[in-house]
């Protein structure tokens, strides 16, 4: 899931799936935390959750239990970290916080500089050491590509992930930091790559097309 309508497909499915409850019903469900008449915009897709609250809300109303329930959530908040106003951006605070920090990331030395904080908040573990855990967790990443990753060269998206997850990176965030790679280090090529060589125009003809 990664935009408002993604949220919204959600919304509507979940609603269908515990057999399309009355509005009447949502709202006797959460004790009148969510009303009548907004139950009725979220299931008609005209309008999305407005926070973490009135999500919650609707899924009591909808009966949606964990661990789905907390699928559910950390899909809501990264849709609306993405894409949502900044009035709700600010219902998830430390997501917004970070994304702001990975927009200021302009150049690879920012880039090394911000993994290496990772690093250091992970207990400064070697390269090795994020291997060896990447593994443990299920999401091998050989040695040789957290070297890269850590020192801020391509390729590596591939293990990316299981390094971010190696350090402690929760899933909700790697989104966010992955968006910041790729957009740094294109970029970064992007200034490197010489520009195409201007060919001499030989006549009129050609000058016109």
């Amino acid at each position: 899931m990664r935009t408002v309508v993604d949220l919204a497909a959600l919304v509507e499915e979940l609603y269908e799936k515990n057999g399309a409850p009355s509005k009447s019903e949502m709202e006797h469900r959460t004790d009148g935390r969510l009303g009548h008449s907004t139950a009725h915009r979220l299931v008609a897709k005209r309008t999305i959750p407005a926070d973490r609250d009135q999500f919650a809300a609707f899924l009591d109303a909808v009966e949606v239990h964990e661990p789905l329930r907390s699928q559910c959530v950390q899909a809501w908040d990264r849709v609306i970290t993405l894409n949502g106003p900044v009035r709700i951006q600010r219902k998830v605070p430390h997501l917004w916080r970070l994304r702001q920090e990975l927009d200021a990331l302009r150049t690879v030395d920012d880039l090394v500089a911000a993994l290496g904080a990772l690093r250091l908040a992970a207990g400064s573990p070697t390269d090795q050491q994020i291997s060896e855990h990447s593994a443990r967790i299920g999401l091998w990443a050989p040695g040789t590509a957290v070297e890269r990753i850590m020192a801020g060269l391509q390729p590596g998206d591939l293990f990316f992930g299981p390094v971010l997850g190696a350090l402690g990176v929760p899933s909700d965030e790697q989104i966010l930091w992955r968006q910041a790679r790729q957009r740094v280090l294109s970029e970064d090529r992007a200034r490197r790559e010489p520009p195409p060589p201007r060919r001499a125009v030989t006549g009129p003809e050609e000058m016109l097309g």
